[in-house]
């Protein structure tokens, strides 16, 4: 691809590398023609831009000559002659100054439609594309002028644009040394003294903003001779007068992403990440694959560039490790999981995370793909869908989709490789460069050894034991060449496997027994599952983590084990060899099974801390599940999956909750009591995902087989689905038939809890049908149940405000709602924190104050797109009321711009992680 950059001295570059055009005349022809490119310039318009003061005879020969010269240099391809005319072709990014205007007025766009971030990522990305001024080398020439003026001229606009969105952001401490700048060297633009004014405003910097309005007022009459506009006349009486107005709200729409801290510094690579943060900058660039060998250094790699490319991106970077997830469906939701994007009951994995990314500027790196390629398209429909989304992925394949650009990371120079070895060396108090004879031992097995810096990483660690000298004797013995093998092996197998191998070898049987059994965990796992499942201790762990076999990372408190993919599969392969890989499997499902059956997420006091627990494992249980499955091991599968369906229901996992539950469990699995529990379980994912027939027809099929296998609790919860499913298709007998059951039963059991919720849904229900005082005196009781700053009481709390609200009781009900929203937020229980913000936007109607509900309704509205959930049918009214109500004294405007301060005001509360 051809590039032409104009903004400054002319630069040709054909695939990145430079085109030089020095003749005066075959560069005066070339501008010519990129003044109007894709058009057909006639030769006439050509030889007066080339001889403005007198056209010689030959001139006609002389362009064809030049025209010869300019597909010599570009391609023949390059310049198309058209009749009597010439005309250049230009890629839709071929031409710096048309990516410029399309940036700054992209740039434009995104501030007034209150996205300053991208405004501000845009116009730094299209100021970065000047080098001096426009078209430089034909300035002042007469067919060029007017174009380098009217570039020159946009270039200052832009220039402001920059301080526009930092004013947006409220960056106005950070951006008054640019506005002073700007006001210095162009002292004549207006504009730029109204925005160094109001910057200085916003830091509470009255009397200096007004002495720079006068110093511009002053500037503009001794300059042009003119008073000022009534651009910078009004905002001198705003600043006198102290409009609110001057105080911007700040929007943000940066996800909370926290790129993983590197555990030592990068060795080399510079140039490779020079070029990839080219690459990834590139408009029109939007799927990179850093591909190689396994253990050359991709991860490292792509995360130093997310990293160092992050600021370049306007909602910046955020990087996702694939290398644990094993089945490619789930490839999407893995990332809206990691980015913090809530799936919905309406929409797709797909759907929700296009959603959540049209709107942002983001680098996302997708660590580890190849094991997943399957997925492929749908990232590259992601790019598709997200219009300034970029996609770095590390992969040892390529993803053979549109749009892909494929970076091979070759291995390290020998120079980085030494260096990498002696450093990592140095770290484990190694001297390993004592003397030029070891640097050259030290030279010698980096060559041996590829220059991976994996094998590297691992041979100096090795040589803690062995030193470099033995270490080259073992690895003469042991890998005779590296790359070798068949060239249609996979690369990690001409590359890592014999560097594996000897470092295996290198471990007493123990520690290589226990390294083969720790591959059968998804994801890493805890110290004490480690010693459970591999039979081993903590000094056996301690020695594999220190060969830089096993990684060890602390997170939350607790410590993780993990491996590099690479070193896993080579692990799995010994296991195998070993015929161990059955009975680690068995000791595996053994050991998690117990764990999700153990771990209590029902109870308010230790829910939050078995979420945390499930989270750590959840890839080694879903690992449990599909291995069992793929050996016809339904039962386990629907043990697991049903003992984790509190976890889908509270992690918004619905979807998946229904396929794991559902699967097992429609092939017949398990005895009546695990069935039971699962039509309990798969009844729930049903009725979250709207889907009421089926809720109901499992949930009576629960009701049906429960009683006889001593499964009375999960009868109690297929009951209270009946009842919901009842309720929403308005059948109020039927439900507080079922109801009534319910609490029958977990009276009969012992369950408090259950026996206060069943009495709670009562309430609900009693309210559905208008009775207030069978529905209050039911929420008092539950009330009277718990401690009124116990968030437990919100449901029966929320009742009371409702019922509160009926009766016109404003004040109390106001009270209700703003407490069961207070303790809602601060536990992150955003269903409850939903319901009620609608009771107090219905207030805030019925006493006439419609901008406060028109706020509360946008508040509401953004929290239901996060968490997916549905309001009941009373609320559902109230919202409907209250929007109706605002809309009509509103208008539509001024409604529109309250729902959206309603929108984006999650200073209360976020979705749980």
């Amino acid at each position: 691809m051809l590039e032409y950059r104009v903004l400054g001295p002319l630069e040709v570059r054909c695939e990145g590398s430079p085109v030089l055009i020095t003749a005066p005349k075959v560069k005066t022809l070339l501008f010519a023609l990129l003044l109007r490119p894709n058009e057909v310039v006639p030769a006439d318009h050509l030889m007066e831009a080339i001889w403005p003061d007198h056209v010689p005879d030959s001139a006609h020969k002389l362009v064809q000559v030049y025209v010869s010269q300019l597909r010599a240099a570009l391609g023949a391809d390059a310049i198309e002659t058209v009749g009597q005319g010439y005309r250049v072709e230009v890629a839709a990014t071929g031409l710096d100054a048309q990516r410029f205007d399309r940036m700054r007025a992209d740039g434009r766009r995104a501030l007034s439609d209150g996205n300053p971030e991208l405004a501000l990522a845009l116009a730094r990305r299209a100021l970065a594309l000047w080098r001096g001024p426009a078209l430089a080398d034909v300035a002042y020439e007469a067919f060029a002028s007017a174009e380098a003026a009217r570039l020159d001229e946009l270039r200052l606009d832009c220039a402001g644009d920059e301080p526009d969105a930092e004013l947006a952001l409220g960056r106005h401490e950070e951006v008054v040394p640019a506005l002073r700048r700007l006001c210095t060297e162009n002292p004549l633009r207006e504009r730029s003294w109204e925005r160094l004014a109001l910057a200085l405003y916003r830091c509470d910097r009255q009397s200096e903003a007004l002495d720079a309005l006068a110093v511009g007022r002053r500037t503009l009459l001794e300059g042009l001779g003119l008073e000022p506009g009534k651009g910078l006349q009004q905002l001198e009486l705003a600043i006198l007068n102290q409009n609110p107005s001057l105080h911007a709200s700040t929007p943000n729409l940066s996800a909370t992403l926290h790129l993983p801290a590197p555990s030592s510094a990068l060795i080399g690579r510079l140039d490779e990440l020079e070029q990839l943060r080219h690459l990834v900058q590139r408009d029109d660039v939007r799927l990179v694959t850093i591909s190689g060998a396994g253990g050359s250094g991709k991860t490292r790699v792509a995360l130093e560039l997310a990293r160092s490319s992050g600021a370049a991106f306007g909602n910046g970077a955020a990087f996702v490790e694939l290398a644990s997830v094993q089945d490619p469906t789930l490839v999407l939701a893995s990332i809206a999981r990691e980015l913090g994007v809530t799936e919905t009951s309406a929409e797709t994995p797909a759907d929700a995370l296009a959603r959540w990314l049209q709107s942002r500027d983001l680098l996302l790196v997708l660590d580890n793909i190849e094991h997943v390629i399957e997925s492929a398209p749908d990232v590259a429909r992601l790019v598709q869908l997200a219009p300034r989304l970029t996609i770095v992925a590390t992969s040892r394949r390529v993803l053979h989709v549109s749009g892909e650009h494929v970076y091979p990371l070759a291995p390290l120079p020998i120079g980085d490789a030494i260096r990498l070895f002696s450093e990592r060396a140095t770290a484990r108090h190694i001297s390993a460069t004592t003397d030029v004879d070891r640097s050259e031992v030290i030279a010698t097995i980096c060559r041996r050894l590829d220059c991976l810096p994996l094998a590297v990483e691992l041979a100096a660690a090795r040589s803690a034991t062995l030193g470099p000298e033995l270490l080259l004797e073992r690895l003469s013995d042991r890998v005779a060449a590296l790359g070798v093998g068949p060239r249609d092996a996979p690369a990690r197998q001409q590359t890592l496997l014999d560097t594996l191998r000897w470092s295996t070898d290198l471990l007493s049987e123990a520690e290589r027994r226990t390294l083969a059994r720790l591959s059968v965990f998804s994801g890493g796992s805890s110290v004490e599952a480690a010693e459970a499942v591999c039979a081993t201790d903590i000094e056996l762990l301690a020695a594999l983590i220190d060969s830089s076999l096993v990684q060890r990372t602390a997170a939350g408190g607790s410590i993780r084990l993990s491996m590099l993919e690479t070193i896993r599969e080579h692990a799995a392969q010994l296991l195998g060899m070993a015929g161990d890989r059955l009975e680690a499997e068995a000791r595996h499902a053994t050991y998690y099974v117990a764990f999700v059956e153990a771990l209590d997420l029902k109870s308010p006091a230790t829910q939050a801390d078995a979420l945390a627990r499930v989270d750590a494992d959840i890839d080694n249980l879903r690992v449990v599940i599909d291995r069992a499955e793929l050996c016809g091991d339904d039962d386990t599968a629907l043990r697991v999956a049903s003992a984790l369906y509190r976890y889908f229901y509270m992690r918004g996992l619905f979807r998946e909750g229904r396929d794991r539950i559902g699967g097992p469990l429609h092939r017949g699995a398990g005895d009546a009591r695990a069935r039971a529990l699962g039509a309990r379980a798969l009844s729930g994912m049903h009725f979250m995902l709207g889907d009421l027939e089926s809720a109901e027809a499992v949930a009576r099929e629960g009701i049906e087989i429960g009683p006889a296998a001593n499964a009375d609790e999960a009868v109690m919860a297929c009951h209270t689905v009946v009842s919901h499913v009842a309720r929403e298709r308005g059948l109020f007998s039927e439900a507080k038939t079922h109801l009534e059951r319910s609490e029958a039963l977990a009276r009969a059991l012992g369950l408090d809890e259950d026996v206060i919720i069943a009495n709670t849904n009562l309430g609900e229900l009693a309210l559905a049908v208008g009775d207030l005082d069978e529905a209050r005196r039911r929420w008092e009781f539950s009330m009277s149940k718990y401690d009124e700053n116990d968030v437990s009481c919100t449901f029966a709390l929320l009742g009371l405000a409702s019922v509160a609200h009926r009766q016109g009781l404003l004040d109390e009900a106001a009270g209700h709602f703003t407490k069961v929203r207070a303790l809602s937020e601060s536990a992150g229980w955003l269903h409850n924190a939903t319901m009620a913000i609608v009771g107090l936007a219905g207030v805030a109607t019925d006493r006439g104050d419609h901008s406060e509900a028109a706020v509360l309704l946008g508040r509401a509205r953004a929290l239901l797109e996060t968490t997916g959930g549905e309001l009941v049918a009373a609320d559902d009214e109230i919202y409907q009321r209250a929007w109706s109500a605002a809309l009509t004294d509103l208008g539509e405007t001024r409604f529109a711009e309250l729902l959206a301060t309603g929108t984006t005001d999650g200073s209360h509360c976020d979705a749980p992680a």
